[in-house]
């Protein structure tokens, strides 16, 4: 099982598509659990008109290329283990967040995008709620509860 994303119009006319199975690996299987990806959160990111998804079985949020219904569906980055950011905090994989739930888009500024994420860190943490500061050299940093980085 995998997931999908159509954005509907007024009259309920698919007008824009994206499916996991066509641009994610089917093979990446972090929990062996049939529901490959299990996504349970979509944003849309007002500055760009891209999406940001959660996929809690692949341990990710991704942004896909969607802006404003004309985008390709690429993914533009996968934030999480084995994604395309690195931590600040060093390359240790248990530093990383899994299985997390309601990723939230706190603010967008330029180069710098933060993101709140309630999820289960390795670090001994469960159910967690952290912060996520992105910056455009692809480098991420995970920050306790009510901390953000200026």
């Amino acid at each position: 099982m995998g997931d999908g994303i159509i954005d509907l119009d007024q009259n309920w006319n698919p007008v824009w598509a994206w499916n996991a199975f066509d641009y994610l690996d089917v093979n990446r299987h972090l929990s062996g659990l049939p529901d490959w990806t299990h996504g349970n959160a979509l944003m849309y990111s007002p500055s760009d008109g891209n999406l940001l998804f959660s996929l809690r079985h692949q341990s990710w949020v991704i942004k896909i290329d969607y802006q404003n219904g004309t985008g390709s569906g690429n993914v533009l980055w996968r934030l999480g283990y084995q994604g395309d950011f690195a931590l600040a905090q060093g390359s240790d994989p248990s530093l990383w967040f899994s299985f997390q739930h309601f990723p939230s888009l706190i603010s967008q500024n330029g180069a710098q995008t933060t993101i709140a994420i309630w999820a289960y860190v390795s670090i001994g943490v469960e159910d967690a709620e952290i912060t996520v500061v992105l910056h455009h050299r692809r480098s991420a940093m995970l920050l306790p509860r009510g901390h953000l980085s200026g």
